[in-house]
């Protein structure tokens, strides 16, 4: 009788999209490769401005010091790892072309394996999101005030694409800008998706999320019983999502911003 959380026996891949329960999957779920390891991969240039400033890379490392080893661990935890050939592994927020091109990640086991994705409500997936980055107490912005400058940050192009890093904030010269507002993870959730991802990735849903579970684990050759998934890395609050969504404004500008996820996933847009 298998167990949670299940191994998968071939060769599988989740593609974890942020703020759609990818921590609750990997903690609780599946056993799954993670070929990197704190903040789960950073880009290069953010960590090389970390190095240049001891006090910004206290601020989020806190057991850091000026000593060469400790130096040495943090560069080996933050480097991106070369990807297994078989099996099950994780992506993480990374963009696996950019894995494919860096050769971290070959494409003969990205096209074979079996892929799976989790997605959210847009409307509920910004708000966890905003939630998550403590955007009210980083920038004393209310939720309207920030989904407008989120707009005009899209619009601008400030906010990171989806890359060869799994966290990767605003600019310097964005006013989102914080080491620990990850502006990578704004970007719509197709964008980690392969185009073909319709043909080749099972798309899961929050929304069905425990109905969902035992789909994918059905589909992967679990057979067992298991317990209801807890919920890891989740907001604070738990507010109802649309008690954000007052303002006319508000709706538009997230409809402009997510378009592509509204017509991609089946979400209802808010008129």
């Amino acid at each position: 009788m298998d167990k949670l959380p299940y191994k998968p026996l071939g060769d599988c891949i989740f593609i974890h999209i942020p703020k759609t329960a990818g921590i609750s999957i990997y903690e609780s779920v599946l056993s799954l490769d993670r070929p990197f390891d704190w903040f789960y991969g950073l880009h290069h240039d953010y960590l090389n401005q970390l190095m240049k400033d001891p006090e910004k890379l206290k601020s989020i490392y806190p057991s850091i010091d000026k000593g060469k080893s400790s130096i040495k661990a943090l560069l080996k935890e933050s480097s991106i790892r070369t990807w297994p050939v078989h099996g099950a592994s994780m992506l993480g927020h990374i963009h696996y072309q950019e894995l494919i091109d860096a050769n971290k990640l070959t494409q003969t086991y990205f096209d074979q394996a079996f892929k799976f994705a989790f997605v959210r409500n847009p409307y509920d997936r910004l708000v966890s999101l905003y939630k998550y980055h403590r955007i009210q107490k980083q920038f004393d912005l209310d939720f309207d005030t920030f989904v407008h400058i989120l707009y005009q940050e899209f619009d601008a192009g400030r906010v990171p694409p989806v890359g060869l890093y799994n966290i990767q904030p605003f600019p310097d010269t964005s006013p989102l800008h914080h080491l620990m507002v990850y502006g990578n993870q704004y970007n719509p959730m197709v964008d980690w998706l392969p185009k073909n991802y319709r043909d080749t990735v099972l798309i899961c849903y929050l929304e069905t999320f425990e109905q969902d579970i035992d789909k994918l684990l059905s589909m992967i050759g679990f057979q067992g019983k298991r317990n209801t998934v807890p919920k890891k890395n989740k907001a604070k609050y738990e507010d109802p999502f649309m008690e954000f969504y007052t303002k006319k404004e508000t709706i538009e500008r997230v409809n402009h911003m997510y378009k592509k996820d509204f017509e991609a996933f089946g979400y209802d847009l808010i008129n």
